[in-house]
C-alpha cells in the first residue's frame, strides 16, 4: 500500500503560491519527514494530504484511489492526523477522548463498548500515559495533550499516520520516546509522514525526507543523501556540520560556531 502525492500545489491566492508541483510517495512500513524553514509550507502540505485544505493542483491517492473520491469514514480508516496545535472542543476525560479514535470503524450511533475501551487503554499504555486516563483532556499540559492525541491515532489504526511536529511540546526524554515509537510503527507496517524543524530527528529516523524551501523548491530522497551540510545551509542559512558519532552509531548535526 502506498500514499502518493502527485504534482501537488497550493496557494491562498494567485500571488501567494505556497508550493507547487511536489511529488513523493509514502510506502507502508516507511517514514517520510517534511523538513524545512518556517513558512515553506510543511503544515499546509499535510493539511492538503488529509483534506483540510483543498490543493490548487495535483492529487493525493492511496493505491490509486483519490482521497477526494472517498467518504469521510473511508479516509479516516486510511489516514490519521495528529496536528501540532490541539484545542479541546469538549471536556472529555483522556480515556473518552482516546476512544473516539475507534469511530471510523464503528457503525453510526453505536456507542463504544468494552472492546473499544480496551483498545484505547492499550494505546495509553503504549504511550506510557495511562496515569492520565481519568483526567480532563482540556486541563492537561500541551505536551501531555500531544501524547494523548498520538494515543488517539494509535486507537484509530489508520494505514498512514500524519504527524505535524509531534515532538514540539515535549521534553527531551519524551521526544526520543516518540521518535522510537515512529520507528516501531514503521516496522509494524504503518506508513508515517511527519513534519519537523530538526534535521537531527530526520537522521535518527533514517527514512526518507522532503527538504522544502520557501518558494516551492524541494528535494526528495533518502535522509542520509539529502541531509547534508550544503542542503541545510541552503534551508536555514547557517553553517551546520554533519559528523559521524561513534556513541550514537549514526551521523549527527552540529551547529558550527555556537558558543565560540
Amino acid at each position: 500500500m502506498s500514499l502518493v502525492i502527485d504534482h501537488l500545489g497550493f496557494s491562498y491566492a494567485p500571488s501567494a503560491q505556497i508550493f507547487t508541483d511536489i511529488s513523493f510517495e509514502v510506502e507502508a512500513g516507511s517514514v517520510v519527514c517534511l523538513l524545512g524553514p518556517n513558512g515553506c509550507g510543511k503544515t499546509t502540505l499535510l493539511n492538503c494530504v488529509i483534506g483540510l485544505h483543498k490543493a490548487t493542483s495535483g492529487s493525493v491517492s492511496v493505491d490509486g484511489e483519490s482521497i477526494e473520491q472517498l467518504a469521510g469514514a473511508q479516509v479516516a480508516q486510511l489516514l490519521g492526523y495528529v496536528p501540532q496545535e490541539i484545542t479541546a472542543a469538549f471536556d472529555y476525560t483522556v480515556l473518552d477522548y482516546v476512544v473516539t479514535g475507534c469511530a471510523p470503524h464503528m457503525k453510526w450511533f453505536k456507542r463504544p463498548g468494552e472492546a473499544e475501551y480496551a483498545r484505547a487503554w492499550e494505546s495509553l499504555e503504549r504511550m506510557g500515559i495511562e496515569r492520565l486516563a481519568d483526567q480532563s483532556y482540556a486541563r492537561i499540559s500541551g505536551g501531555e495533550r500531544q501524547q494523548v492525541s498520538i494515543a488517539r491515532v494509535l486507537t484509530q489504526k489508520p494505514a498512514f499516520i500524519l504527524l505535524d511536529e509531534p515532538t514540539s511540546h515535549l521534553d527531551f526524554g519524551n521526544q526520543i520516546r516518540v521518535l522510537d515509537l515512529v520507528k516501531d510503527l514503521a516496522r509494524e507496517g504503518f506508513g508515517l509522514l511527519m513534519t519537523t524543524h530538526n534535521p537531527d530527528h530526520v537522521l535518527m529516523l533514517d527514512g526518507k525526507v522532503v527538504a522544502m524551501q520557501r518558494g516551492g523548491d524541494y528535494r526528495f530522497g533518502n535522509a542520509r543523501d539529502i541531509v547534508t551540510a550544503e542542503t541545510l545551509h541552503e534551508l536555514y542559512g547557517i553553517e551546520i556540520a554533519i559528523e559521524h558519532s561513534g556513541a550514537a552509531k549514526r551521523d549527527v548535526c552540529i551547529a558550527v560556531g555556537v558558543g565560540e
